[in-house]
């Protein structure tokens, strides 16, 4: 299954240009909340794309942001639209393996798990751990659903991305076999152009020690 890796990688580096990063009312809501209760300025972002979630963070609470992602043209396209490269930095990585010499205060994963596997999920947040502080915070949106298969790329119907969408019950199972845990978890929708899917579930869960 491990190719679903590389076939994420090729269809964001396909699709980086007319991709729509735009984040909905219920995302901004919860990470309103989110930030919150995070203590620190050191923010980690897994599978960042254009960046849009960096910008927002730092211009709603000022954190210093890292972020990674799989994608060359999507990080392009974030270093090209970054007007805080004083606070904002991207990095290529695939996040099951992003290394860091920085201890973040909290972290974010803003639909990007919705492209793993459970074990490739199990991998991502457990190297989170080597990253994120003891006690630190991570925000996760996924897709609600039960559906893992490969579907067409809503921005172009010629290409299959693989989508795991997730159940409460799932998501928790995952956080809590990598010892995190789950503070709060809301309901709502992900209206971007390029959704694989309209139903979200925002979780907020602890690093325990």
């Amino acid at each position: 299954m491990e190719d679903n890796i590389q076939i994420v990688k090729q269809v964001y580096n396909m699709v980086a240009e007319k991709y729509d990063s735009s984040l909905s009312d219920d995302e901004t809501n919860c990470l309103s909340r989110f930030f919150s209760i995070v203590e620190g300025d050191n923010l980690i972002d897994l599978g960042c794309g254009q960046g849009k979630i960096a910008e927002y963070c730092h211009e709603q609470k000022g954190f210093n942001i890292t972020g990674y992602d799989i994608s060359e043209k999507m990080l392009i396209i974030a270093d090209k639209k970054n007007k805080y490269k004083e606070n904002i930095h991207f990095v290529l990585s695939d996040m099951q393996t992003a290394e860091s010499t920085i201890v973040f205060d909290a972290a974010i994963a803003s639909f990007s798990l919705i492209h793993l596997t459970n074990d490739q999920v199990k991998n991502t947040l457990f190297n989170l751990r080597k990253m994120l502080k003891p006690g630190g915070y991570l925000y996760i949106s996924v897709l609600a659903g039960t559906l893992c298969d490969y579907i067409s790329e809503p921005l172009d119907s010629r290409i299959k991305i693989f989508v795991h969408q997730y159940t409460e019950s799932t998501i928790t199972a995952l956080l809590e076999s990598v010892n995190y845990k789950v503070v709060e978890i809301n309901y709502g929708e992900d209206n971007a152009i390029a959704a694989l899917s309209k139903n979200a579930i925002f979780i907020f869960a602890r690093r325990e020690k």
